[in-house]
């Protein structure tokens, strides 16, 4: 427990009495939100010393990070009697992918058009890690076998196609909503095909969630660098896990007053409030191979917006 603020040690408690914890999920959160914007590199003792508040004990973190290794998230490197753990190329991409849209400080805008996407020849054994990778890029699935996106980012696409040698395995066209009545049976279709209802009841979760931590913060001056960084944390996992079922949806086929708007403000606000005190807290008690960890990148600056330098 941090001791410093109630609203912050709730939150941290309410994580803790979640069943199960996804230790491996969280370290993932920690690699791609702190890691990858400093050397990239962490010894394995910091990432256990720095989980133990969240009740993630050494066991668990050794086995996840183990997990990660062997399904190709992450790298392991020895130094002496120390291991030190990075994003593999593959684990840096597929994280780069997703941070495009954790960290973006707006939803796209819409010209009506679509992009489409049918696997046409990919191997039965590679489909569901193409689903998975389309998703993280925003990629809705109309039907069997048609993903959709409305405001696709064709360079990471066809970064992601040719790692995963499928370039040629794919068919990729554009469309749009011939009439009025079309665009109204797909904002239909998008109602249930994705399960709005269900994910705008996660959106309301998560404000409940945070709502008390960000009013709580933005009233305190000097808040305690490890709290910062495990609110950062925190908010950003829980974010993700939303986010990532959000299909980048268009205003115009959204309900109105959607709570994903919200939680993007609530995020933007609440991560300028920590991030400078999770920063020092990084820097402070994190070691790479060749020490403590180095400034962030200076890309790290443009998230959400912008975020206030580090002094």
């Amino acid at each position: 427990m941090t001791g410093k603020m109630k609203e912050i040690d709730q939150l941290i408690d309410r994580f803790r009495q979640r069943t199960p914890i996804r230790s491996r999920s969280l370290i993932f959160t920690v690699f791609g939100d702190s890691i990858s914007q400093h050397s990239g590199s962490v010894w394995l003792g910091s990432l256990i010393r720095s989980l133990e508040p969240l009740g993630i004990n050494e066991r668990l973190v050794r086995t996840s990070v183990f997990r990660l290794v062997r399904e190709g998230w992450l790298a392991s490197k020895r130094v002496g009697r120390c291991s030190y753990y990075q994003f593999t190329r593959y684990g840096m991409r597929e994280y780069e992918r997703a941070a495009k849209r954790i960290y973006s400080s707006e939803r796209h805008g819409w010209d009506g058009q679509w992009s489409l996407l049918l696997p046409a020849a990919v191997p039965e054994e590679q489909r569901a890690a193409l689903r998975q990778s389309l998703k993280w890029q925003g990629f809705g699935q109309l039907g069997t076998g048609l993903y959709l996106h409305p405001s696709l980012d064709r360079d990471s696409l066809d970064e992601l196609l040719v790692e995963m040698g499928l370039r040629d395995k794919v068919i990729i066209m554009d469309a749009h909503a011939a009439d009025a009545q079309s665009l109204e049976v797909l904002r239909e279709a998008v109602y249930e095909s994705w399960e709005l209802a269900s994910l705008a009841q996660q959106y309301h979760e998560f404000l409940d969630r945070y709502r008390p931590v960000l009013k709580a913060v933005s009233l305190k001056k000097n808040i305690d660098a490890e709290a910062c960084f495990l609110v950062r944390t925190l908010l950003i996992h829980d974010y993700r896990k939303v986010l990532l079922n959000d299909m980048d949806i268009p205003h115009m086929l959204l309900p109105a007053d959607w709570p994903g708007d919200s939680a993007l403000r609530l995020v933007k606000n609440l991560y300028r409030h920590v991030c400078t005190g999770a920063e020092k807290y990084i820097q402070d008690s994190m070691e790479s191979a060749e020490g403590a960890l180095p400034p962030p990148l200076a890309s790290y600056y443009d998230r959400l917006g912008g975020l206030p330098k580090v002094k």
